[in-house]
């Protein structure tokens, strides 16, 4: 299987192409990887919105001579140089070297980044947080990787993490879970629910943890998958303010809430999911 190869639609879209070429001249690949292939993905099979945000790995340059690549395109901004990951100015895209994370401390940003352009894709998928997450694919030709049967997975619907010992370093990825079940409808592999469960959300910022339920209640297609899946994690009571009957109550109308909704919620959407979510109340938001 394979997606279109990318088109320059977009700016954005038009540099990943100059730049994939640039890479492949030079002996190396430069792959699409993450949200945008999984959404090209459902979107070719009709169970999805067109991908947006692009991301990508760039496999076989070191990162000196990638810095010379994108300065061929523009001015280059070290964002991430310590850990691999450059931009061209103007251009919303992660020009990442393909890496490896070591947990040092707690939290989730308390990781040792090592950036290896000689690593393997399959080695690179592996620091993903799910299998759906991880299917790389060539913009030039839209050839899909899929090291992980991250392709099989969502065929079935299924969220399975990417590595089993990279997942529990990170509680930020048992939020994510829960947003990406009620987004795409996926019900979790044998063995996520005890991964998730085994994380500490108190090691994450407040800001991260309300991100991920803002996504789960403005990008949620069944907002009750993803708040079953931390009932079942034993993770609901770590989150501050949820009323005792959310699953009872405030679950199916945060379903039928989003069924009302015929388009994308704005943020001003938010307040009423909110409301929902922590009143545990039924009623009409509109």
């Amino acid at each position: 299987m394979q997606i279109a190869p990318l088109l320059p639609v977009t700016p954005d879209q038009a540099v990943v192409l100059r730049v994939a070429e640039r890479v492949r001249e030079e002996g190396g690949r430069l792959l699409l990887v993450g949200g945008f292939v999984r959404d090209a993905i459902l979107s070719l099979w009709g169970r999805g919105s067109a991908p947006k945000d692009l991301d990508v790995e760039v496999f076989g340059v070191p990162l000196p001579r990638l810095r010379e690549l994108l300065a061929q395109v523009g001015p280059v901004d070290e964002v991430g140089a310590s850990f691999g990951v450059l931009r061209v100015r103007g251009v919303d895209v992660d020009f990442s070297l393909p890496r490896a994370d070591r947990k040092v401390a707690g939290g989730h940003r308390g990781f040792l980044v090592d950036a290896d352009p000689s690593m393997s894709v399959a080695q690179a998928a592996q620091r993903r947080d799910f299998t759906v997450n991880a299917i790389p694919a060539d913009p030039l030709t839209g050839e899909l990787l899929d090291p992980l049967g991250g392709l099989e997975d969502l065929r079935l619907g299924l969220l399975r993490a990417a590595d089993d010992g990279a997942f529990i370093e990170d509680p930020l990825r048992a939020l994510r879970g829960a947003q990406f079940a009620a987004r795409m409808r996926l019900e979790p592999a044998p063995g996520l629910t005890a991964l998730m469960g085994a994380q500490d959300l108190s090691e994450l910022p407040s800001e991260r943890v309300f991100d991920e339920v803002r996504k789960l209640l403005l990008r949620g297609v069944e907002p009750s998958r993803g708040l079953r899946l931390l009932a079942d994690a034993g993770l609901l009571g770590a989150l501050p303010g949820l009323a005792s009957d959310v699953l009872d109550v405030a679950a199916p109308a945060l379903d039928r809430w989003v069924a009302s909704d015929l388009g994308a919620r704005p943020e001003r959407s938010l307040a009423e999911g909110l409301a929902l979510l922590l009143a545990g109340r039924d009623g009409d938001p509109g």
